[in-house]
């Protein structure tokens, strides 16, 4: 199910309407270990947006699962 390894940032409008602006896709690590590339966890891959989002000082809230309202994502900018 490859859909489920994408992580997305988005541009909400007021309309409702979505428009993606950047994404990271998720590779399993043994997946990574076979083409010999760094594995990155779900956890590292949103962080990774976050920080490309505010790098690029885009306005806005940040809205995301519940899945990433752990201690590493949330505290992000004091680390």
């Amino acid at each position: 199910m490859i859909a489920h390894d994408y992580l997305i940032a988005n541009d909400v409008c007021s309309s409702g309407k979505h428009y993606p602006l950047e994404f990271r896709r998720f590779i399993k690590e043994e997946d990574c270990k076979d083409k010999n590339i760094p594995f990155k966890d779900p956890t590292q891959l949103f962080i990774e947006l976050i920080d490309w989002t505010v790098a690029k000082k885009i306005p806005g809230d940040f809205v995301f699962d519940s899945y990433y309202t752990n201690a590493k994502p949330l505290n992000v900018g004091l680390m």
